[in-house]
């Protein structure tokens, strides 16, 4: 039974047989009721038609749109077309979350109607950007145009017509959201709902990663593998870009009034990916440079690594591949691998073992196989039972057995299983029946996959065997091709445009060449990962709950015919007229969300033998305006949550930066009614064998530039006679030797209130303006000031680390005169060496004269080394103008100051925009205020001065303290009521605390603790 479109029919290609097709085999009783036309009032509801009843009429069994003909609408008899009549609101729902994924709101009906669904797939080929409404997210149709997005139709329809009719009056409302530019354009009581999941996760490899050219460094020969060494870097050193966000976009008409009502719900997406944004990070393990990594990027570059010659593999059994090229595998090396008798069953078996990797992903087969890489004996079948278990276990019970044990993610199946799930996520998936679902869903396809485990090792036994380097050397040094074996043989020839015999030499010199440098480029390979990379997505939702409305708008043609053209532009994903224009007659805004996050991350892992070194630093900012109409006015509110954070083994610095600025439009006026930014640095330690000195180097320069007012008052004692007494107290207790405190975590922590920082929001926006002068100036004369200050509590400078061209280093840099510049070199600072001279005098009496002071013996008799102050003044200005050894020590101080400077007035700028743009341009507003939290943060979190501490990380407090001198630039008059404090905490030597935990929050238990000490400042 074939019923066509009624109407929309223009919108289609091949309109002319434009509907669906019944098949016979749905039930008989419901195909003769529409065979009848029998009213719904007589039939007993709900109706469901699926399961391949449904097909599209005509001889193309697919729906194309005229105008976006990448588009597709699946009409053939294994698609998901589903029609439905329902008497109940909550049915239609129910049906479409669990089924279609698509969420919404249906208001209940009355005794007298129905609503009529007709759910699809669709499908995305190609381009289609402008044409077809991406859930607001430009991003190009084609990030996965091969998975099924879900939609649906939903019709509002009196019991009184015939089943066929509604039907027909179904499907024949069936257009794109896109296409809706009026209220006639939909019947009354229509609703358009679609899914629409801007997602693309892909990876960049080496070339995009970083610039380092490994055929330049190691003198490749010019032969085509050389790509391969990308992708085999690919996988070592990764960045990872992650644009994820699942949208349900719903265009409706309610019964009554001419009004179009545009909805925007925000869904979890459904992977493993729990934060929906734009990332890109750099992430490289050098535990992976080993000697057999050397082999296998040697590999990799000739075009003989494993994972190359399993794709080689992979295109000869695939029947989809036209050109097949074994390059020299033969097909009784295949019947080897496989233990099969014919090719036929080779092939048929290999087929089974790349569609069971393809359906585990390049994730879960790549730990497998690295597994038996390390160990070719390997044995998986306990591995596969634990997945087995996994795929059909209560998921909780089970994670929480596995990960009870020490070094769980070491073991064989920690490793598969925190390749195809990250292990901080595996108990955000237990609260998530989908994810669980998914998860065992994969763990059961793992399972199947270690079926084929004896073939994976075999395959990886032949390919080492085959082509290996040695067959490369034994070859180049005998000049018998012949040594190298039919595959390796076919191998090369296909990867080299010249004479096999001649080339090969040259291989095996580079073979050689790599092995013998391969320590001087894995260094530059180290420098290459500790680069930054960010990125940013504006129109990226974020920390929306499930469903919840993004946004939700009324457009009222009755009120306003002209406002098709908003409606138009909000379609495309573009909101500055909806959200923020209150002029516009026939449009309420009852809700509306937009943010703009950037992430940039690097990582470092170092593990060799007797040493253990990570290094990861996240710098992220997220700002989010919302619009809401209210009854005086169109309230208007941004907020930002920004934070730059540090972590090494033993130590967390994060600089966290927090505001918002909102108020309400009215007309053409809008009156700001609040704007604030906070900021707080918090630095931790922990330290399982902390000595005293160590923890003098940790906080006395904290003490000394965020507790000076308060310290002595509140413990009555100097800083060395509060460490003297906790050191008897602890030795007394624990008994591990004086100076050895043991199991310690300190946090010092300064808090800048709004008082302060939110001078930074009446910044001016030109670089030029004569206020960014004075701030140039304040950040030069606080930062001398500091590195003085912290130079100056550095014991070890005066005693075992003494170095008199350091203190006149410092000596100078302190001298230097402050310019009101926002463009200046070392070379501008000098200009005027009688200010200099002036300077030099004041800084060497103070320093001889605190040397002269120190109880040390040792430090004392270093003053006589600045006791003649002419002498000494002569001396480093003739350094300041003929030494480049100590010029180039002071360029590099002047030039870290000039860098904050600058990228303190460009952060300043940032915030400014946001003013200028909050109103009428909330796209610019929320990218420019993110980007101001990016920036500032970095910058100020970056301040640090290594060679005047034992740890540049101890430097690092410097940074709110030129936040604040800056803040102080901006509004003068402001008065430092700034916040400071610390706490130390001693464990007993017993305790069983878990001492990295308190870098993420964790507290010990009182029992556990022998000193608990916590200083404030709130000067």
């Amino acid at each position: 039974m074939e019923l066509l479109f009624d109407k929309n029919k223009n919108l289609f290609q091949d309109q002319l047989s434009m509907g669906i097709k019944l098949s016979s085999g749905i039930d008989e009783k419901l195909f003769l009721d529409i065979a009848q036309n029998t009213t719904l009032k007589e039939l007993e509801l709900p109706i469901v038609i699926a399961e391949g009843g449904i097909t599209a009429s005509g001889p193309v069994k697919e729906f194309r749109f005229k105008e976006v003909p990448n588009v597709s609408i699946s009409g053939n008899a294994g698609a998901n077309l589903r029609i439905g009549i329902y008497d109940k609101a909550e049915d239609v729902k129910k049906d479409l979350i669990h089924k279609d994924k698509l969420g919404l709101d249906l208001p209940d009906l009355d005794d007298k109607s129905v609503y009529g669904v007709f759910s699809y797939g669709y499908f995305i080929n190609g381009d289609v950007e402008g044409e077809w409404p991406l859930g607001s997210v430009q991003l190009s149709a084609s990030v996965d145009g091969n998975e099924e997005k879900r939609a649906a139709v939903i019709v509002t329809l009196k019991k009184t017509i015939g089943i066929k009719k509604a039907i027909v009056g179904i499907i024949s409302e069936l257009q794109s959201p896109k296409q809706v530019q009026n209220a006639k354009d939909l019947a009354p009581g229509t609703y358009l709902v679609m899914q629409r999941e801007g997602t693309l996760n892909t990876n960049f490899g080496a070339q995009v990663g970083f610039d380092f050219d490994w055929t330049f460094e190691s003198q490749n020969p010019n032969f085509n593998g050389t790509l391969g060494l990308q992708t085999r870097l690919g996988g070592l050193m990764q960045v990872g870009l992650n644009i994820a966000g699942e949208f349900t976009l719903i265009v409706s008409r309610p019964q009554k009034g001419q009004v179009i009502h545009l909805h925007l719900n925000k869904r979890r997406l459904n992977g493993w990916n729990f934060a929906a944004g734009l990332n890109a990070s750099v992430q490289g393990d050098l535990n992976e440079f080993d000697d057999f990594s050397v082999n296998d990027i040697i590999k990799a570059t000739i075009g003989i690594h494993h994972a190359q010659i399993l794709e080689d593999i992979r295109k000869w059994v695939n029947p989809d591949v036209a050109e097949k090229k074994l390059h020299g595998l033969t097909n009784q090396l295949l019947k080897e691998i496989t233990g099969t008798t014919t090719f036929k069953k080779a092939n048929q078996t290999l087929i089974a073992l790349f569609d069971k990797w393809d359906a585990v992903g390049s994730e879960g087969g790549g730990a497998i196989l690295k597994l038996i890489e390390d160990n070719a004996s390997v044995d998986l079948s306990k591995v596969q039972e634990d997945f087995k278990k996994l795929s059909t276990a209560d998921v909780a019970d089970f994670l929480e057995e596995k990960l009870e044990k020490t070094g769980f993610q070491d073991t064989k199946f920690g490793q598969i299983l925190s390749a195809i799930v990250p292990f901080d996520d595996l108990f955000e998936i237990v609260a998530e029946q989908e994810l669980v679902n998914k998860l065992q869903d994969k763990s059961r396809k793992l399972s199947e996959l270690l079926d084929f485990q004896e073939l994976i090792k075999n395959l990886h036994k032949k390919i080492s065997e085959k082509l290996s380097l040695d067959r490369i050397r034994k070859a180049a040094k005998s000049g018998n091709l012949e040594e190298l074996g039919d595959w390796l043989k076919g191998k090369l020839t296909s990867l080299t445009q010249n004479d096999l015999a001649d080339e090969l030499r040259l291989i095996d010199a580079y073979i050689s060449n790599f092995e013998n440098n391969a320590v001087q480029i894995f260094e530059k390979v180290k420098t290459a990962l500790q680069r930054e990379y960010g990125m940013s997505l504006a129109y990226t939702y974020q920390k929306q709950k499930e469903y919840s409305a993004l946004i939700d708008a009324h457009f009222n043609f009755a009120q306003n015919a002209q406002i098709g053209d908003i409606l138009e532009e909000a379609l495309d994903g573009n909101y500055s007229q909806l959200m923020t224009n209150t002029e516009i007659k026939g449009i309420h805004l009852n809700n509306g969300i937009l943010t703009h996050r950037i992430k940039k991350q690097k990582t470092l892992s170092l593990l060799i033998p007797g040493a253990k070194r990570n290094f990861s630093r996240i710098n992220q900012s997220i700002a989010a305006g919302t619009f809401i109409d209210e009854q005086d006015g169109r309230l208007i509110m941004y907020e930002l949550n920004a934070s730059d954070t540090i972590r090494r083994n033993k130590r967390l610095i994060q600089l966290s930066l927090t505001g918002n600025y909102f108020g309400k439009k009215k007309g053409h006026s809008f009156g700001l009614e609040k704007e604030s930014l906070k900021v707080s640095f918090d630095f931790k330690v922990q330290d399982k064998k902390l000595r005293r000195r160590h923890l003098e180097q940790i906080v006395e320069p904290f003490i000394k530039v965020n507790l000076k007012h308060s310290f002595s008052e509140t413990t009555n004692l100097t800083t060395d006679q509060w460490i003297n007494q906790m050191d008897y107290d602890i030795e007394n207790f624990n008994a591990n030797g004086k100076k050895r405190f043991g199991k310690t975590l300190i946090t010092m922590t300064h808090k800048i209130p709004p008082q302060i920082a939110n001078a930074w929001m009446g910044a001016p926006s030109n670089k030029k303006d004569k206020k960014y002068k004075e701030v140039s100036s304040a950040i030069q004369k606080s930062m001398r000031g500091l590195v003085q200050t912290f130079a100056y509590e550095n014991e070890e400078m005066f005693t075992k680390n003494y170095n008199r061209e350091k203190l006149q280093v410092i000596l100078l840099y302190t001298s230097l005169p402050v310019v009101k510049d926002i463009h200046y070199n070392y070379s501008d600072l000098i200009k005027r060496p009688g200010k200099v001279t002036a300077n030099l005098g004041r800084n060497i009496m103070i320093l001889a004269d605190k040397l002269r002071l120190d109880p040390d013996p040792h430090v004392r008799r270093s003053a006589d080394d600045f006791d003649n102050v002419q002498t000494s003044i002569r001396e480093i200005t003739n350094m300041m103008v003929n030494d480049s050894d100590f010029i180039r020590k002071l360029e590099n101080l002047v030039s870290k100051e000039h860098n904050i400077v600058s990228k303190v007035i460009k952060s300043a700028t940032k915030i400014s925009g946001l003013k200028k743009t909050a109103i009428n341009h909330p796209e610019i507003a929320i990218k420019k205020l993110s980007e101001f939290g990016a920036e500032l943060t970095d910058t100020i979190n970056d301040v640090n001065v290594g060679f005047i501490a034992i740890r540049k990380d101890y430097t690092r407090f410097m940074g709110p303290h030129l936040f604040i001198a800056a803040s102080k630039a901006l509004a003068p008059g402001l008065v430092d009521n700034t916040t400071g404090f610390l706490e130390l905490i001693v464990l007993k030597e017993s305790s069983n605390f878990e001492m990295e935990s308190y870098l993420d929050g964790k507290k010990p238990e009182i029992k556990d603790i022998i000193i608990s000490q916590l200083i404030v400042d709130m000067s």
